[in-house]
């Protein structure tokens, strides 16, 4: 009887009219205890609401759906089975459960009928889908480079929770089921550590001073933690604090999502000078509070899943014994979680400690007394997620040691190089994720290191949506779902995008859409630079310049790819199953034209956001024009210095001035929807300013003489450097 009272019965009428005129019912039978599952109908009734419908209160004569738990299927796992008007959900699980209930309401907003159903069957493919998410808590608890506009603009957002309503919705609807929190030192923003109650921060502040592409990104001779340089956004004690990440959490477990929060070391914002504490490895008074802090933290957000450390990027190598940075982090995060799990044994919190400036035989050796789940992490692609569907980083730098520890390994797939536009193309996300080592990873998470999927703060368009995540939808729902199931059909994507923009040509616009991968893929793989600060193809430049001809010319490729260097193929020619660079330009022309093409073709039917996107594919049209201009510019300025012809000195100024006419177009189509934004890993992207240093690529051809440098600066082969400095 017990049992009966947990069941809930709810009841639909289904959403298509019959040819006789009545409506079908629909019924659905579920366990409303089960947080997870119940948000999983609920998408099933929006589903319905869209299609019109509306829900009885008598099963009689209706399609019965009927929720059950079934464990012998595995982990997030489900089946549904349609016998005339019956239909069978079983989850292996909560989120399993879950999955389905979102599974059917996809099919319901693709317009597919119940009783077509059949036999459904859902299996993750990877067992951990994840996003990473650099968060700027506080002007004094900055995440690891908080001096762009993204951060800046959205610390008072971290603190809203309609936005992680939305984002966790959000991340549930696409299947991730982690959430990866980062930032240098989040303690005196979320906890009250006993004995260090002074360095718990009340209030959310933003600093007043002025901030640009010089200010440094450890806030060095920057008065953050001073009250005068400060203005308070929300009024906010401690202990509401607690109570707000406590919501936050729960609402996330609520959608099937775990957290893990990651640090870098050593930083103790906030805390430096109280109490003796400095930001140094060998300093007992930062010991003792960074164990303490993170005891306090597991113990006052029990349920969180993770906790993982990062041997940089604030710490000296060449300290060895007692106080090298392993120890440190042993003494300080290890020790923090196991006394938290001395006190809670409910905790179940796996321990994760980065590849990044350390490896495995140190990490072993430190964390020899460890107690609990251990894995490790590995940049997988670098910071170039969108460089190949097929990065060998992981192969030749780190794949031994995992093995030989027999260790699982959490692949952070980075996203520095596009964040202004929309990306989309499943079929890029598939095959990364199935050549990814799969049997010697716990998971993935992807994310950006200079950018903030908060609230939209640079579009000028009114209408448009108000979080990047909304806006960003493709781009989240692909890299989600091709990691529970990366066989899906284009056909789901296409529906997809016919649901989400009613009227468009959705055929065309899924194929125009993957047009803006191959941009980034293309322009990667022939100018190769493997960390954020190096290179964003949106504004052409790095942290420090704009990335003119002669850059592009003596660069490396991306090894492994099937790509000549411009400075090899200059010396060498032609390299026998290789693309030279020429050919590689050409496939950013055939890019170029597929988008412009597509977004010429496509109406925005008076949809803002429509618009908007169909405004990205164009720009984007021209940057690969830009490009393919630029990269030939280089190649022919490359081949006159070696040998002296003057056709090719002629062919790159004829290139570079193209180059120019395909910048203005870029600049005139980005700067029509966006406003200039400073980028926290990079520098200020403003498309017109940047105008006068592309014309500057026509002076270096022009200028350029036979006999100056050809060969390609440094090479890309990471492997052959020291692996501890990547």
């Amino acid at each position: 009887m017990n049992r009966l009272i947990k069941i809930c019965l709810v009841l639909f009428i289904a959403s298509t009219l019959m040819s006789a005129g009545t409506l079908q019912k629909v019924a659905v039978v579920y366990d409303k205890t089960i947080p997870q599952l119940q948000f999983g109908v609920q998408e099933f009734e929006s589903a319905f609401k869209m299609a019109n419908l509306q829900y009885s209160a008598s099963p009689a004569g209706a399609i019965v759906v009927t929720f059950v738990l079934d464990k012998s299927l595995g982990a997030e796992a489900y089946k549904i089975t349609q016998i005339n008007k019956t239909i069978k959900v079983r989850g292996g699980d909560s989120r399993g459960l879950m999955y389905a209930g979102l599974d059917l309401a996809d099919k319901l907003q693709a317009g597919k009928d119940l009783l077509k159903t059949g036999t459904v069957e859902g299996k993750p493919y990877m067992p951990y889908r994840g996003i990473k998410f650099n968060i700027p808590l506080d002007a004094r608890s900055p995440s690891y480079d908080d001096t762009g506009d993204a951060a800046q603009m959205n610390i008072e957002t971290m603190w809203d929770f309609d936005y992680w309503k939305n984002y966790l919705d959000n991340m549930a609807r696409d299947r991730y089921n982690l959430l990866t929190l980062w930032n240098l030192h989040p303690y005196p923003s979320m906890v009250k550590v006993p004995g260090y109650e002074d360095v718990a921060l009340n209030d959310v502040c933003v600093y007043t001073g002025a901030i640009n592409s010089k200010t440094d990104m450890r806030w060095k001779k920057e008065p953050i933690q001073d009250p005068q340089h400060l203005r308070v956004v929300k009024k906010i004690t401690i202990d509401e604090k607690i109570a707000f990440w406590k919501k936050v959490f729960k609402y996330a477990d609520d959608r099937g999502i775990d957290i893990h929060m990651y640090h870098w070391n050593v930083f103790v914002n906030g805390a430096e000078g109280k109490h003796g504490i400095e930001a140094r490895q060998d300093s007992p008074e930062a010991i003792e509070y960074l164990r303490k802090s993170v005891k306090q933290f597991m113990l006052t957000y029990p349920t969180v899943k993770g906790i993982g450390v990062t041997a940089g990027e604030n710490t000296k190598n060449s300290i060895k014994g007692e106080y090298s940075v392993e120890n440190f982090i042993w003494q300080t995060y290890g020790k923090g979680v196991m006394e938290a799990k001395a006190i809670n044994p409910k905790i179940n919190c796996t321990f994760i400690f980065r590849q990044h400036e350390s490896d495995m035989n140190l990490i072993s050796t430190a964390f020899k007394d460890y107690v609990g789940p251990f894995d490790t992490e590995f940049k997988y692609a670098r910071a170039r997620m969108f460089s190949s569907e097929k990065p060998t980083w992981f192969d030749k730098i780190y794949k031994d040691e995992v093995v030989d520890h027999k260790i699982k390994v959490w692949m952070n797939v980075r996203n520095d190089d596009i964040f202004t536009f929309r990306w989309g193309k499943p079929e890029y996300a598939n095959d990364f994720i199935k050549n990814m080592p799969k049997s010697l990873m716990a998971g993935y998470f992807w994310g950006p290191d200079g950018y903030i999927y908060g609230r939209d703060f640079h579009s000028k368009d009114e209408g448009v949506p108000k979080y990047e995540i909304d806006k960003q939808w493709y781009l989240f729902m692909i890299w989600g779902m091709a990691g529970y199931n990366p066989d899906l059909p284009e056909s789901y994507y296409i529906d997809k995008i016919a649901e989400h923009f009613p009227g468009t040509n959705a055929k065309l616009m899924y194929t125009t859409w993957n047009a803006t991968a191959d941009v980034i893929e293309w322009v990667d793989k022939i100018h190769y630079r493997q960390n954020d600060a190096e290179f964003l193809a949106e504004g052409s430049f790095d942290i420090t310049k704009f990335k003119d001809l002669n850059a592009f010319a003596r660069n490396d490729c991306m090894p492994d790819q099937g790509v000549t260097a411009i400075g090899d193929f200059a010396q060498k020619g032609k390299v026998a199953g290789e693309l030279t660079p020429i050919e590689v330009a050409d496939k950013l022309t055939e890019t170029s034209k597929i988008l412009l093409a597509g977004a010429a073709k496509l109406k925005d039917n008076n949809n803002p956001e429509l618009k908007q996107t169909i405004g990205d594919f164009k720009a984007m049209g021209y940057l690969a024009d830009y490009y393919a201009h630029k990269v030939k510019g280089a190649t022919y300025t490359a081949l006159y210095r070696f040998a002296g012809d003057e056709k090719n000195k002629a062919q790159a100024v004829a290139e570079t001035g193209a180059e120019v006419a395909a910048w203005i177009n870029y600049a005139n189509a980005a700067s029509a929807q966006y406003k200039p934004q400073l980028f926290a890993r990079t520098q200020n992207l403003d498309w017109n300013a940047l105008t006068d240093l592309v014309k500057q690529d026509v002076n270096i051809a022009k200028s350029a003489q036979k006999g100056e440098p050809v060969a390609v600066a440094a090479s890309n082969k990471l492997w052959e450097k020291d692996k501890k400095k990547l």
